[in-house]
């Protein structure tokens, strides 16, 4: 009879690195669709479990803590952050899916919802197709294995067993993030806009001079054609804004976990 024989520290070690995984996959964008199936969720999260283990293994005490309430807190902790690291990358998929919205609102597209087969919610037309243009582009620009590097940094810098900070620090930043989640959105969205809003202007202008132009007629399709080819251009330097969101967004990943 063949036995297999693990050390208590391993597994130890290997569990609560799969718990901030699996917490990870829960909250991040693609990742937590209801279209993947939960065992191939359970199975990317053992497999990076598994392969993180060797690379963290000097974030771990050197004996095992078997004591119930210090390892139920280490499992605890282990899910905020992972679910923080996860809620991150949110903000900044929502912060284009933002833009998407407030581009909808002057082209006139608000009106129009698509349901969004990744998360089975109702979003606008362009907000949707921003938000898959972004997460194709995350990908081509290797933007995954920047995300799973700093899931690994972050058992340097919040080893297991030592989260504190569960009260007003955490509520802080948490309230920071949706700051941040609003400001990218606007600024994302501020070129279209102020291009549609100078578009408004003009046609308020053309029908104070000829009353006779039907101007919710003209203006539409107009303003259409100019916000999808500037949404265009948008695209063309999506790649660069999100390699510098990518650098933002480690920041304040950092900046979260700092106080935990």
């Amino acid at each position: 009879m063949v036995q297999f024989l693990l050390p208590i520290a391993d597994l130890e070690r290997f569990m609560l690195v799969l718990f901030r995984m699996s917490a990870f996959f829960i909250a991040s964008p693609f990742f937590n669709s209801r279209n993947i199936p939960a065992m191939v969720k359970a199975g990317l999260s053992m497999g990076f479990a598994w392969l993180l283990v060797p690379m963290v293994a000097d974030a771990f005490p050197a004996t095992p803590n078997m004591s119930i309430f210090p390892l139920f807190t280490a499992i605890l902790g282990e899910l905020v952050i992972g679910l923080t690291i996860g809620f991150t990358l949110q903000v900044l998929l929502g912060a284009i899916q933002l833009a998407g919205r407030f581009i909808d609102i002057q082209v006139g597209f608000g009106m129009a919802r698509v349901v969004d087969p990744v998360t089975d919610v109702e979003n606008t037309a362009m907000s949707q197709f921003l938000y898959i243009s972004a997460v194709l582009i995350f990908l081509s620009i290797n933007g995954h294995y920047y995300v799973i590097t700093a899931v690994a940094d972050s058992f340097k810098m919040v080893p297991p067993f030592t989260v504190e900070a569960w009260g007003k620090p955490m509520l802080d930043q948490t309230l920071v993030l949706g700051w941040h989640l609003f400001n990218l959105g606007a600024r994302i969205a501020m070129p279209v806009l102020t291009v549609l809003v100078t578009v408004n202007v003009v046609f308020g202008i053309f029908a104070r001079l000829v009353p006779q132009m039907h101007v919710f007629i003209v203006a539409m399709p107009v303003k259409i054609m100019i916000g999808m080819i500037f949404v265009g251009i948008l695209i063309s330097f999506m790649p660069g804004f999100l390699r510098n969101l990518l650098i933002k967004l480690k920041e304040l990943l950092f900046a979260f976990l700092s106080v935990i």
